[in-house]
């Protein structure tokens, strides 16, 4: 729905936004970060739920790599997410 839709985005300004405050990104870091999370508000807006999660939960794990980010850095944006997503969609454990 559009309500969910502005939801999932929000949530995933909000991972943007602790992106751009907690690691420390270069201009390219950054650009990459951008574009995977507005292609994750796109996806949000062409893809039902269960596709968007598997999609969500790609894009993550390909953020982590491309940011070279510690686990526990990498979990941290996850649960971020997570906990922005929740009542949206069904989360895996």
């Amino acid at each position: 729905t559009t309500g969910e839709v502005r939801q999932l985005s929000e949530g995933i300004n909000k991972l943007r936004a602790y992106i751009e405050t907690e690691f420390d990104l270069n201009e390219s870091q950054q650009q990459i970060a951008d574009e995977k999370l507005d292609y994750l508000i796109d996806a949000a807006q062409r893809q039902g739920k269960k596709d968007w999660l598997h999609t969500a939960i790609g894009a993550i794990l390909s953020l982590s790599v491309s940011l070279a980010l510690a686990p526990d850095q990498a979990a941290r944006m996850w649960g971020l997410l997570k906990a922005s997503i929740r009542g949206v969609v069904q989360l895996l454990h």
